[in-house]
Formats: structure tokens, sequence, C-alpha cells
């Protein structure tokens, strides 16, 4: 799923500003929690663990509603993802950690666009 573009890293900083003026202070923990991560990967079990969520089936409804609302920002010129949560990472084949959960890797226009912002 990493090939598909939503946007440029001007895009996700215009999206990100008007998306997080309004989202729940958790969103922006969970961004920053997966961008300091090594290889900027995280699974939705560590990302709760990260940002105080019990579950990693909360985080996966949170980080999906997110990324909905970054997706309807960015206005791309694409379908939309068969998951949301595809528009702020990706998932790579055999991509797994040792508990058996998908590894998420931020994407790089999502990690650049979050520094531009620092």
């Amino acid at each position: 799923m990493k090939s598909k573009s939503f946007g440029t890293v001007k895009d996700y900083v215009k999206a990100l500003g008007v998306v997080l003026q309004d989202a729940p202070p958790k969103h922006l923990e969970l961004l920053r929690a997966h961008a300091r991560a090594p290889k900027h990967a995280r699974t939705a079990a560590q990302l709760a663990g990260d940002v105080g969520y019990s579950t990693y089936s909360a985080v996966n409804v949170q980080y999906g509603s997110f990324a909905h609302r970054i997706f309807d920002e960015l206005k791309p010129h694409t379908p939309r993802p068969p998951y949301w949560v595809w528009v702020l990472v990706y998932g790579q084949s055999g991509a797994y950690d040792d508990t058996g959960h998908v590894q998420l890797f931020l994407r790089a226009e999502v990690v650049q666009a979050l520094r531009s912002e620092e």
C-alpha cells in the first residue's frame, strides 16, 4: 500500500493544520509517537501503549476516523482507500512484530509534515 500517494508534504501540512484545530489531543499524540518510532513503524497495540489507550482496537478506531478527516482535507484525486488509516500509514507484507501484530509505517509525507510544524 506504500506506493499510493494521497498528497505532498505541503498538502499534509495544510490538512493537519486544519484537522488538528479541533481534533482530540490524542490524535496528535498518536502521530508523534509513530513519528518517533524506529523506522516510523509501530503496531496498533504499541501505539495504544504509547498514548494510553487500553486496546489496539481503540487506536484502529481513532486513527481511522482521524485519517478520514485528513483524506477529506487532502481532497486527493484518488479513490478512497479500503481502510482510512492508509492515508497516514502503509503496511508491508510480512512486517509483523513478535506477537503477530502488523507493523504500520507512518508515511514519509506525514513524518515530514509533522517535522515542519515543530
